[in-house]
């Protein structure tokens, strides 16, 4: 579990002010036994993306149940960094939380010379959300009928397979550091600025190789235009059943995915966290985000707070490992 942060008298005072009624008698400190009515999720993204969404649905479903307003607030930009630090600036806040990823929590710390936040002092991790499977893709224009060929092909004619990715340090791109890390070949890595755009560019032939989402690649897969080469989980992924893993396709110990989890900033009661932590799980059990999720390609996984701070202190030193390994380094 990541280490509690004291609320400092200043920043109390502020979680005061929000949506708590002070019972008669005024006691300065009795203000905060009710949480606020109101409370923010935060969102490092733009609408839309399936972190928006998971978002929404969670906010939507579990309000009812924690008798309190949840909203979304989309607050996208430097690698989601702008919405982290502005969650790790509101410590003691009850009415703020972080829906973050491994890009904020696991692989910023190590892609960038400097961050504005401590991912292990300033947040409390709450409860996992879901994990979100990459699939291999390739053109079905070209030879490669699973990763195998891709792998001998690389090993034939280093540097001559591109492949795409959203950017530098982006998940697909460490994803595919990893493979050529652990099988010795050379690939030519092209960033660009989303991962539709990478579609665009398998589709059209400018790059062999991507690691896409599930929602943008399965369509062009059902059609017949791509051919999904391999899954990034240890397990195989329901909408490509067919489809093996890239561990069973000769990478041994290969679990590679985007993941989102929820987390508050430091110095909020663990009592407040616990009813979150319960609402959120049993909103992710309805039949109606379990729908939203599989349309979406996400895996649940339940965590409690302690297994998600051990959870984020692994993945943060497996992509610096890989981060290092790659000389990969953003100012």
């Amino acid at each position: 579990m990541f280490p509690m942060i004291q609320i400092r008298t200043a920043q109390a005072a502020v979680a005061v002010i929000v949506g708590v009624l002070a019972v008669a008698g005024g006691a300065p400190g009795r203000a905060q036994d009710a949480p606020p009515d109101l409370a923010r999720i935060i969102v490092p993204y733009s609408a839309g993306g399936a972190g928006d969404v998971m978002a929404r649905a969670i906010a939507r479903t579990a309000s009812t149940a924690l008798g309190r307003r949840l909203i979304v607030e989309n607050r996208p930009g430097a690698s989601g960094m702008i919405a982290a630090a502005s969650v790790a600036r509101a410590r003691g806040d009850r009415s703020v939380l972080l829906l973050g990823s491994s890009g904020e929590l696991a692989i910023n710390p190590s892609l960038y010379k400097t961050i504005n936040y401590d991912p292990r002092a300033d947040f409390q991790p709450i409860t996992f959300v879901g994990k979100l499977p990459l699939v291999l893709v390739a053109p079905q224009s070209l030879p490669y009928k699973d990763l195998g060929d891709v792998l001998a092909a690389a090993a034939r004619n280093p540097d001559q397979i591109a492949f795409g990715s959203a950017g530098a340090g982006q998940v697909a791109h460490l994803a595919m550091e990893f493979i050529m890390q652990q099988k010795g070949v050379k690939m030519l890595h092209v960033p660009y600025k989303g991962g539709s755009e990478v579609v665009t560019a398998v589709l059209g032939g400018q790059v062999q190789l991507f690691f896409s989402g599930m929602p943008p690649a399965l369509p062009h897969v059902a059609a017949g235009t791509l051919r999904a080469l391999a899954v990034s989980t240890t397990e195989r992924v329901k909408q490509v059943a067919q489809v093996p893993t890239v561990a069973e396709g000769g990478v041994p110990g290969f679990d590679i995915y985007n993941w989102f989890a929820l987390f508050a900033p430091a110095g909020v009661p663990a009592s407040d966290l616990e009813a979150i932590r319960k609402a959120v799980d049993d909103a992710v059990e309805t039949a109606e985000l379990r729908s939203i999720w599989e349309t979406q390609g996400i895996v649940g996984q339940r965590m409690t707070a302690q297994q998600l701070g051990a959870f984020v202190i692994s993945e943060t030193q497996k992509y610096k490992a890989l981060i290092e390994t790659a000389q990969i380094k953003i100012d």
